[in-house]
Order: C-alpha cells, then structure tokens, then sequence
C-alpha cells in the first residue's frame, strides 16, 4: 500500500469519525462515553485490573477523540458530559 493510499484511507476514516459523531445524537454519546471512559478523571483503581480495564476504556476515548478532530474547548465540554453545539461548519 502506498503512502497516498494510506493517507487517503486515513482521511476517510476521519470524516467517517467526524460525520457520526458530529450530529445531535453523536454528541450524547460522545458525552455518554467522555463519562464512561475516564474522560476528565483518573483510571486508576486500588483494585486488581480495574485500572487496567479502565486504561482501555480511556484509549478508546482518545481514538475517537483524535479522529474527530475536535477544538480544546469542545473536548473540555465532552470530557465533562456536556454535549457541544459545532454549528453548521459541515464538511
């Protein structure tokens, strides 16, 4: 595979991120799974595995995070549980 091919797969998969979870819906379960996946707090637990457990949920968070491309301030509001209004800046 090509260096263009990749690029191009990459781009796709990035408006692919971008179109689900830009709309209305995809920001209540963007600010769902900022809660779910340690978003603003600590992974850590005393308990045997949870933290590593929680580690994965947090990478899964930072995955769609880093696909989707958002500002400072609307991952801020995410990571707090709060939907964020992008306007009509669609691609």
């Amino acid at each position: 595979m090509s260096t263009d091919d990749i690029h191009a797969q990459n781009e796709a998969l990035i408006r692919a991120y971008r179109s689900v979870f830009a709309t209305p819906a995809g920001q209540i379960v963007l600010a769902d799974l900022g809660r779910f996946c340690f978003a603003a707090n600590t992974p850590f637990s005393s308990e045997p595995g949870v933290t590593e457990k929680n580690v994965g949920r947090n990478e899964v968070w930072r995955r769609i995070c880093d696909y989707s491309h958002f500002t400072v301030d609307e991952l801020y509001a995410l990571r707090r549980g709060v939907p964020i209004n992008q306007g009509d800046d669609e691609e």
